[in-house]
């Protein structure tokens, strides 16, 4: 399962993604993945982008997947902040009644 233009693994990675990609592509699909993260760089960040952007592909793709998998499913869809949960544990949590989160339990109406 991958999400993105460039293939990054959208879930858990069960084995090393194959394949080579420059290290200019590489350091461009970290530096998206950070930028849809939210993440501003500072001069030392880039540094960093730029050195972990020539290591091998697995790698890479392996910590831009963490970066995009970080904020939650659907973070793109979800208005409230992209996380989304379900289960007897949400009619208690402070974020779902604060609305940071969405409750998506089928039983939402019971008291």
């Amino acid at each position: 399962m991958t999400n993105s233009q460039f293939g990054i693994p959208s879930g858990p990675i069960g084995k090393a993604p194959t394949g080579c990609r420059p290290d200019d592509e590489q350091d461009a699909i970290l530096r998206d993945s950070l930028q849809g993260a939210g993440v501003e760089l500072g001069a030392h960040d880039d540094r960093i982008v730029r050195w972990v952007a020539g290591w091998e592909w697995s790698t890479v793709a392996t910590i831009a997947s963490w970066i995009q998998r970080a904020g939650g499913p659907g973070i793109e869809d979800n208005p409230v902040g992209g996380v989304q949960h379900s289960g007897p544990d949400t009619k208690f949590c402070v974020l779902c009644l604060s609305g940071e989160h969405q409750r998506i339990d089928a039983t939402d109406n019971e008291e």
